[in-house]
């Protein structure tokens, strides 16, 4: 069985990837590990970490109550890897590609379960060279989750359509809004994850595919939602990491309509709360 941390219902996280950039060149420079290790020494409301390139810095608040806490978290932890870095040379950027980066010539950092990663994924692996936001919303428990789960998958596309944020890669335009959901595609185990009656099956599911080898646990399916139990919350990883004040919007966005969705008992509501967020939104 796997280990379940529920128990915490509409709490909030933040994942967001940022490029860490040269500030004569404006090219990646593969300095995660400088930008790590300066936060050590500070007191900061959530982590600075690495990422599969070594060009990139993931910044991870910790649980917050509010949208706006978690959004003043994460500004703190912006503002903490922008000075480290520009008293090292360098500045951080948010976007979900990186226009002039080739992704296959970037370093990897210099962690077992990245090297891993590319072993098994090959090409794959060192393609993936975009940079998404992730926001983790608590659940009471498991089957909670998994409702919340099914009744906002619909709606995925519409989230990842007005979070688009990646139209360059590898140097060119590729004429798509989002080139960061067509490089996930690289990837097995991307995308909508596979229909389940329930959250017992979901979990069987992924107890035979790590049985088999071919995953090592739930983390190494890459869906654009899943549940998250070791956190205790439900994962949405749809977005393009956006400008500045994306990461607030689309938590507060997101986490409104789940919550009559986690507070009903009944079984997955024919009409998702969050179509009345996107008909009602803009970028």
């Amino acid at each position: 069985m796997i280990e379940q941390q529920f128990g915490r219902s509409l709490t909030v996280g933040v994942e967001e990837e940022l490029w860490i950039i040269d500030a004569d060149t404006l090219q990646l420079v593969p300095a995660v590990e400088t930008l790590v290790a300066g936060a050590t020494a500070r007191s900061l409301p959530g982590t600075l970490k690495t990422e599969l390139h070594a060009s990139v810095v993931e910044l991870t608040t910790d649980v917050s109550d509010t949208p706006e806490q978690a959004h003043e978290r994460l500004v703190e932890l912006r503002r903490a890897a922008r000075d480290i870095g520009e008293g090292n040379g360098h500045l951080v950027a948010a976007a979900g590609s990186y226009p002039t980066s080739m992704p296959s010539e970037q370093e990897i950092a210099p962690v077992d379960r990245y090297r891993d990663f590319v072993a098994y994924a090959g090409p794959s692996a060192r393609r993936q060279g975009v940079s998404g936001l992730h926001i983790h919303i608590g659940m009471p428990d498991a089957e909670t989750c998994f409702r919340v789960m099914e009744t906002i998958l619909p709606w995925l596309p519409v989230v990842l359509a007005l979070s688009a944020n990646s139209p360059y890669f590898e140097g060119r335009e590729t004429g798509m809004l989002s080139i960061r959901a067509e490089v996930l595609g690289f990837l097995p185990r991307h995308g909508a994850p596979p229909a389940f009656r329930d959250y017992a099956e979901w979990e069987r599911f992924i107890e035979r595919m790590a049985a088999t080898g071919l995953a090592s646990d739930y983390t190494s399916f890459w869906w654009d939602v899943r549940p998250h139990p070791r956190f205790g919350t439900l994962e949405i990883r749809a977005p393009d990491q956006g400008r500045a004040s994306c990461p607030f919007r689309w938590t507060a966005w997101i986490r409104r309509p789940v919550r009559p969705i986690a507070s009903s008992r009944s079984a997955v509501p024919r009409d998702c709360p969050l179509s009345a967020q996107i008909s009602s939104s803009g970028r």
